[in-house]
């Protein structure tokens, strides 16, 4: 039986939308056993991602919870270059669905925003690391 996908789940309180992590290297299709797309009430779009790609889906709604909000796909050993860049994304996403608008004379929105979304991602990629590491364990 397949374990049902870890969703990290992460409010900023200040906007009234979610940031989701799921951490994984390969198996995208995956993201749609826990997410649709909110305007379509379809599937993720994951044609064209290969295993060891990261992704993000600016709006989307989690299945279970019905929550909304951008959702981070991830690798377990993605570097700063891939976090702080699907973060941006997400930001965007999250962003203009609640119609803040910035621009190079207004970023504080989208700065406070950014160290947030890092270190939410951060913190589910350490937590699926200990999580493999802890399966390995109870497994020998």
């Amino acid at each position: 039986m397949k374990k049902r996908l870890k969703v990290y789940s992460f409010y900023p309180v200040i906007y009234p939308r979610w940031l989701f992590v799921v951490v994984l290297d390969k198996d995208f299709g995956r993201v749609n056993e826990e997410f649709y797309e909110y305007k379509t009430h379809n599937g993720l779009g994951v044609s064209g991602f290969e295993d060891g790609d990261v992704g993000t889906w600016y709006t989307v709604v989690h299945k279970r919870t019905h929550r909304k909000g951008s959702l981070i796909a991830i690798r377990p050993d993605s570097d700063g270059d891939d976090i702080g860049h699907e973060c941006l994304h997400a930001i965007g996403g999250i962003l203009n669905d609640v119609d803040v608008h910035y621009d190079i004379n207004n970023l504080e929105p989208f700065t406070y925003m950014q160290g947030w979304a890092i270190k939410c991602t951060e913190l589910a990629i350490n937590k699926e690391k200990r999580r493999a590491k802890d399966e390995k364990r109870s497994i020998k």
